[in-house]
Order: C-alpha cells, then structure tokens, then sequence
C-alpha cells in the first residue's frame, strides 16, 4: 500500500504547501467565475425542484457548498445504520411497492402489465391511452416515457404517470439504497 496524499501534505515543506494552496485557491476560484454564470442561466424554481431558489448557482451556493464539510466529515468518520432500521424498511418499502402495483394494474387493468417494460408501458401511453408524445425521442428515436417526460404527462393528470413516478422512485429506493445496504451483508 502505498503513502496516502494526507502523509504527502503532513511531511510536505511548508513553502510548497504554500504555493500549492495558492495556486489550488486561485484556479479554483478562476473556475467560478467560468460557472456562476452558467448556474445562474439554470432555472431551479418548477415544480419538480425546490421553490426556496431562483436558479442553481443559489442552491449550490445555499445547500450544497455548506453541506460539503458535513460530506467530508461523514466520508472520514463513516455512519452508523441500525441494520434492524435498514430491515424495518425495507419491509414497508416492500408493502408500499406492492400496494401501488395493485393500485397501477386496476389503472391498467390488465393482471400481468410489467410496469418495469418500456415496450408495455409506451404501447399502453401511446396506443391504449392514445396520449401525444412528449419531450425528445430516445437516441432509436422511439416515444420517451423517462424522469424528465413522465411528470409532463402527470400534470395533465394521467394517473398512471403520477403512479409510475412514485413507483420508479419507491423501487429506486428499496434496490439501491436499503437492499444495496444488505448487499455483503447478508
């Protein structure tokens, strides 16, 4: 194993840990003045984001930037997860996946519909529902039905978008962080 770049700094002259620190402060400084404007072009204030903050350089200024120390420290100290927390979980995780299927198919109502099937679910958008597509096609040029289109079709009302959104994002949960948690674990 080889010295780690906190043993480097530690045992490092301090005239070029001076220079180091003044040149990282001035490129990193340089570099913000490159983005800001670009962060302040972006939007940050619809309805799927955090009405607090008129544009991302605010929310990057506000929430991420101060919320960096506490990354650093968590990275360097680790967490503590109450493993019987993590199961608790996992089983209403579970119970509310499964109750929203059950909701979704009486939506579809067709008993087999795998909501995880892009085919299925644009046949069903697209063809049963016969909505008009929205947003960019996929890069094979087919109709979307991603992050960014769904809520779309949620605002119009269409239940089935507002479902799949909770869906995507209850699944996205219970796989990777709470079973993902387990992962080695069990």
């Amino acid at each position: 194993k080889g010295i780690s770049s906190e043993e480097v700094m530690l045992n490092a002259d301090p005239s070029v840990l001076l220079e180091y620190s003044t040149e990282d402060a001035y490129v990193t400084w340089h570099i913000s003045e490159r983005l800001k404007p670009l962060l302040e072009d972006i939007p940050f204030n619809d309805r799927y984001s955090n009405p607090y903050f008129s544009n991302a350089f605010e929310y990057m200024q506000f929430v991420e930037s101060p919320f960096t120390k506490t990354l650093w420290r968590m990275e360097r100290r680790g967490i503590r997860i109450d493993p019987n927390k993590v199961e608790t979980l996992e089983t209403k995780l579970e119970r509310d996946l499964k109750s929203l299927k059950s909701d979704m198919l009486q939506e579809v109502v067709i008993p087999d519909f795998n909501f995880n099937s892009p085919k299925q679910l644009k046949h069903h958008f697209f063809e049963v529902l016969k909505l008009k597509p929205k947003g960019r096609p996929t890069n094979t040029g087919q109709n979307s039905l991603d992050k960014n289109v769904l809520p779309l079709y949620a605002d119009e009302g269409v239940v089935l978008a507002k479902m799949l959104i909770k869906y995507r994002g209850l699944s996205k949960s219970l796989s990777t962080y709470v079973r993902g948690y387990f992962k080695d674990k069990r």
